[in-house]
């Protein structure tokens, strides 16, 4: 079986690592540049299309050449129903625009009355792993890649999650208030008119891969938006949430989940030391049940034609500080994964998977076929 690839610059990291993954299964893995001039994926006998939402809105805004080659990938998703994709491009470019993945996720909390959850008293490792870097480093450069992290107050701590009681207790998923603030628009009015209070965290609209989509900042000032606005519109103007000062990556690969606890900023105190200690209070529960908020909202969508659930991505989590409102302050089609040491394993088992269910689909219609001819 040939498996083709098509990957951004930033990800071929992981290429080495699945190919000798597949190898070892006799799976051959084919690599396609989408940047490559002439690039047409769909000469492989059972294939994944791994494709990027980076050029997604970068074709809308500056290159008639990545309109083309989208264009292309589109045209190729169209004539190839029967080959399994992860993920189509119209879920990529839905999940990479920040306004309207906030809007689902807001209507599907209210629907679904998500906004207070009650925690299942235990944790359930099968499903969520909340291990440590250190513990499952990749070598001596990852330990020096951790080591300049904590000098430069990024340090990441993981905690295994155990199976074990934690008690009862409640526990809510919310959505930080948010609008988008167009070109031209009146600063102090929309901020009066959507009842935002400051601070508040400015951020592009498009998460779509490229360094840009992560310029965001705090702004605790209204004449620092307007100074800056000719820069920034339109922009995301989400509510911050204080928090203590560690911000949950949960990167969810297929049905896998792993969650790594990153402290954002540097504290010599025993406030600092038990901002650590709680960190080990995310529930299981409320990761799972994040995932599917998620692909509800994706449901609401697509109301007609789902595209399925997404199989690559992550969510940024932050605690309101001194309660146990989790609030998900970003989400990030195909992150890096940084942490997760077993990604090209995990990421070969999701291929594999998508390929034998769809091969499976494929022998069972040709199966009906035949028993009606």
């Amino acid at each position: 079986m040939r498996i083709g690839l098509v990957l951004p610059q930033k990800k071929k990291r992981i290429l080495e690592h699945l190919q000798q993954s597949f190898a070892a299964r006799g799976i051959r893995v084919n690599f396609e540049d989408l940047e490559m001039d002439g690039a047409a994926p769909g000469r492989w006998d059972g294939a994944v299309l791994l494709s990027h939402s980076q050029h997604l809105f970068a074709c809308e805004e500056e290159s008639v050449e990545k309109q083309r080659l989208v264009d292309q990938m589109q045209r190729w998703e169209e004539r190839n129903k029967g080959v399994p994709v992860l993920d189509p491009m119209r879920l990529q470019r839905f999940m990479s625009s920040r306004p309207r993945v906030v809007s689902r996720m807001q209507e599907t909390i209210r629907a679904q009355g998500m906004d207070f959850l009650r925690c299942c008293p235990k944790l359930d490792p099968c499903h969520a792993v909340q291990g440590s870097l250190e513990d499952t480093g990749e070598g001596e450069g990852q330990r020096e890649r951790q080591d300049k992290g904590r000098r430069e107050g990024q340090d990441e701590v993981e905690l295994k999650a155990k199976e074990e009681e934690v008690g009862d207790f409640h526990w809510s998923i919310r959505m930080p208030k948010s609008f988008v603030l167009e070109n031209g628009a009146d600063v102090e009015f929309a901020f009066k008119n959507h009842s935002m209070n400051l601070p508040v965290v400015i951020k592009p609209v498009y998460d779509d891969g490229r360094a840009s989509s992560h310029d965001l900042f705090i702004a605790w000032e209204l004449e620092e938006i307007r100074k800056r606005l000719h820069k920034i519109v339109p922009c995301l103007v989400q509510e911050f949430v204080p928090h203590n000062k560690m911000i949950y990556k949960i990167y969810c690969v297929g049905s896998q989940l792993c969650v790594i606890h990153r402290k954002l900023q540097q504290e010599n105190s025993e406030d600092y030391r038990k901002t650590i200690s709680d960190a080990t209070k995310l529930p299981a529960s409320a990761l799972t049940a994040i995932r599917d908020l998620i692909c509800q909202a994706i449901a609401m969508e697509f109301n007609h034609d789902p595209p399925g659930p997404p199989r690559l991505f992550g969510v940024d989590v932050v605690r309101r500080r001194d309660t146990n409102e989790f609030y998900i302050v970003d989400l990030n089609y195909f992150p890096g994964f940084h942490g997760m040491n077993n990604f090209p394993e995990a990421l070969r088992d999701v291929i594999m998977e998508c390929v034998r269910f769809t091969m499976g689909a494929r022998s069972e219609c040709e199966l009906k076929l035949d028993e009606q001819v």
